[in-house]
């Protein structure tokens, strides 16, 4: 063999194996299931997560559909938050499970079931980014207070198609109706009264400090 057919042996070795299907490992995985319950259950697990967050899985589960809070449906959701390798513990009396896994949070979203069941994108757009537990508890945070910048309520916003491509969106008529509810002024008021009993327990517990410091200081002037 000359020195010219090993070159061109070589060459067609590297086309072989550049026409070599490359298998692609994807980013996360995706298990959508309908529960016990028979609801739409999604848990969507982050196999390169960020280290700053503490939880690498997401669980969105969809409980019924709501058209009494503007010209959208939006969907009432319970979304949290955990670690693929959480410990689960069981309640001795009732058998329910204790964990993060159902720690959840009542949210008001709009998001579309079926693209959610059928488009890979639109499912991890809704799963990492809308429904992001920092963005979460923000929005959840600023439906307790009674004036925030923009009232949300429980409401969190959604995920709509512009340009072809996905991207979170707010409703403020929507997010106007979820903050001034009956529900949401109740937890208001409920959460209120449990702060105004938290600070009064402060106020106990300096006090006491101050008596137990001022006998102290009594004693050592004796």
């Amino acid at each position: 063999m000359g020195l010219l057919d090993i070159f061109k042996k070589k060459e067609q070795i590297n086309e072989q194996i550049e026409t070599v299907p490359q298998e692609q490992t994807l980013p996360y995985d995706i298990n959508l299931k309908v529960n016990e319950e028979g609801k739409l259950q999604v848990d969507f697990h982050d196999k390169r997560p960020d280290f700053k967050e503490f939880y690498d899985t997401t669980r969105l589960i969809i409980d019924s559909q709501r058209t009494d809070m503007g010209s959208i449906p939006l969907k009432e959701c319970r979304v949290s938050w955990y670690g693929e390798s959480d410990m689960i513990m069981i309640d001795r009396e009732t058998g329910e499970e204790i964990s993060r896994r159902t720690d959840y949070k009542d949210i008001l979203t709009d998001i579309d079931i079926g693209l959610l069941q059928t488009d890979y994108n639109y499912c991890v757009s809704v799963m990492k980014n809308l429904v992001n537990q920092k963005r979460v508890e923000k929005y959840l945070n600023d439906g307790l207070k009674e004036n925030p910048e923009v009232p949300c309520g429980k409401y969190i916003g959604g995920i709509r198609n512009n340009q072809n491509k996905y991207e979170k969106y707010f409703d403020q008529i929507a997010g106007q109706k979820s903050h001034n509810s009956n529900e949401m002024i109740d937890k208001r008021n409920k959460y209120r009264e449990l702060q105004e009993i938290r600070r009064q327990q402060q106020i106990k517990m300096k006090r006491e400090e101050m008596a137990k410091l001022q006998s102290e200081i009594d004693d050592l002037s004796r």
